[in-house]
């Protein structure tokens, strides 16, 4: 690879890189700034090109900015990342991690190369969970340990060249740079870990095949509509893009990736560079909130069209001048106040799906609680919802008082007397509620589809549901996820037992 062509599919790197980069002076006015670092701050190159770099800074934070930049510049010890608050042009605070290094002519120091992440969301959410500590401590040693080995590499480099080379080494992301004859000339350790492989030497037409790259549809990928393939093919540049790799160990994952033709100052097209990076947890993330938010929709519309067509009834009743009898109007309104109640109880258990998630803990109202007409009422109320089955409810003792946040209580015994219902075409479901020790139990079991064996141990968690009625039963997922950690935070626990064809009994414990 000439020079001129190394530097060409450099700089292609340094504007597809999806980091922020940029190279300042001693002085911090910078002398270059990629793509991503303009996106990151909204300010356009020509913004910042010849200027200092505390632009980024808050105006009255700018002069301590400038100071700390020159003595690091100086510091026999150099922190190889830090973070710290900046201000993007449209006045929005950032949170930024940034890792340096040095670049030296001659013995001497004569620029900084700063690789900046927008880390505001994660630092957002650590600062949310206290158990994020350990995870901080583990992160901190990664980044000691990938600061050690830049060092090691930059330190053996004697030219620019050879310190983006570097740089491009250790980025997070896959980069792939294929030649004019559309074979892979460079493919660094994050593009081999993606692929799962050691080595990636083919030609572009061979990629899709040999690496087992599929469409999101699952079928083989045609070579020519790769990123790699239409940059190098066609002279097309290609953003976004995303693929499945199917890894020799049997594992699949999501890549998302852009690619550009790599142009030499005369004109003639070199190849093309693929940026890419693993982006499976997302996607599964946001195919776990479409299913949730369908089905959390659909149980909605049920106790909704309750509430829409009572209340219509009502009201065409009154502007004919006949008012419902006092039984036919206490029965409207019980069915208007029971699907009030439906809904509030999957919205309840909708936001306290989003804390969790969000890693934080429900905020329990405990008060005297007696399980024994609380269970005995809501058994009533489905007993009401159902033609098709018998509701049998049995109390061992007069009263089972504790200390708990009663409506979450209810919350998850409603949840479970529903799952029966919807889970089993007919027949007896029962409630039985006794005290052993020093702890209430209550058991709730059906004679309906129950659980396939491989389900049984993740039946509890959040958005998961049994093969045997994903698809045909509708529903969110956060049922019995709810359930568990409503339990726990109790100090109690809850288990499921069941045979798949023969029903389901699921029995919680809580300590008096």
């Amino acid at each position: 690879m000439t020079a001129v062509a190394s530097d060409t599919w450099l700089r292609a790197v340094w504007d597809a890189a999806s980091d922020a980069m940029a190279l300042s002076d001693e002085r911090g006015i910078v002398i270059d700034a990629n793509p991503a670092y303009q996106a990151l701050y909204g300010y356009a190159r020509e913004e910042v090109m010849g200027k200092s770099f505390s632009v980024i800074f808050p105006e009255a934070e700018r002069p301590g900015a400038e100071e700390r930049y020159r003595e690091v510049f100086a510091s026999e010890s150099v922190p190889a990342v830090f973070e710290s608050t900046v201000r993007r042009k449209d006045g929005e605070t950032r949170i930024v991690e940034s890792r340096i290094e040095f670049l030296e002519e001659g013995g001497r120091r004569v620029a900084m190369l700063s690789t900046i992440r927008d880390v505001t969301d994660a630092r957002r959410r650590e600062h949310e969970r206290a158990q994020d500590r350990a995870r901080r401590a583990v992160l901190g040693q990664a980044l000691d340990e990938m600061a050690d080995e830049r060092d090691r590499a930059l330190a053996a480099a004697q030219a620019l060249a050879a310190e983006r080379t570097a740089v491009l080494d250790q980025t997070a992301d896959g980069v792939i740079v294929a030649g004019a004859e559309g074979r892979l000339v460079l493919v660094n350790d994050a593009a081999r870990r993606l692929h799962g492989v050691r080595e990636l030497d083919v030609a572009v037409d061979d990629y899709s095949a040999t690496y087992h790259l599929f469409t999101l549809d699952g079928e083989p990928h045609p070579p020519h509509e790769l990123p790699l393939a239409r940059a190098v093919q066609r002279g097309e540049t290609v953003t976004g893009a995303r693929w499945l790799i199917r890894r020799p160990d049997g594992s699949e994952i999501v890549a998302e990736g852009s690619a550009a033709p790599v142009v030499l100052p005369n004109g003639t097209r070199y190849g093309s560079v693929l940026v890419m990076r693993d982006v499976s947890d997302q996607v599964a993330l946001d195919r776990q909130k479409d299913e949730f938010l369908g089905s959390l929709s659909h149980d909605l519309k049920t106790p909704l069209t309750t509430v829409r067509g009572t209340a219509q009834l009502l009201a065409r009743q009154l502007r004919r001048g006949a008012p419902p009898a006092p039984a036919t109007l206490a029965s409207s309104i019980g069915a208007i106040l029971s699907a009030a109640e439906a809904m509030a109880t999957q919205l309840d258990a909708a936001l306290d799906a989003v804390r969790l998630r969000m890693g934080r803990p429900l905020s329990l109202l405990r008060q005297r609680t007696d399980l024994v007409p609380l269970a005995r009422e809501l058994v009533d109320e489905h007993r009401y919802a159902t033609d098709r089955h018998r509701l049998v409810f049995q109390a061992h003792e007069p009263s089972l008082t504790g200390t708990w946040d009663g409506p979450r209580l209810r919350r998850v015994l409603r949840n479970l007397l529903a799952n029966a219902l919807a889970y089993s075409p007919d027949g007896d479901i029962s409630l039985d509620l006794r005290r052993e020790d020093d702890a209430a139990v209550i058991t709730v079991c059906d004679q309906g589809l129950g659980i396939p064996a491989a389900d049984l141990p993740r039946v509890f968690d959040r958005f998961h549901r049994g093969a045997n009625v994903d698809g045909r039963i509708a529903g969110t997922g956060i049922g019995l996820a709810d359930a568990r950690q409503v339990v726990e935070q109790h100090g109690g626990a809850i288990t499921a037992e069941s045979t798949e064809g023969a029903g389901t009994c699921i029995t919680v414990r809580l300590p008096l």
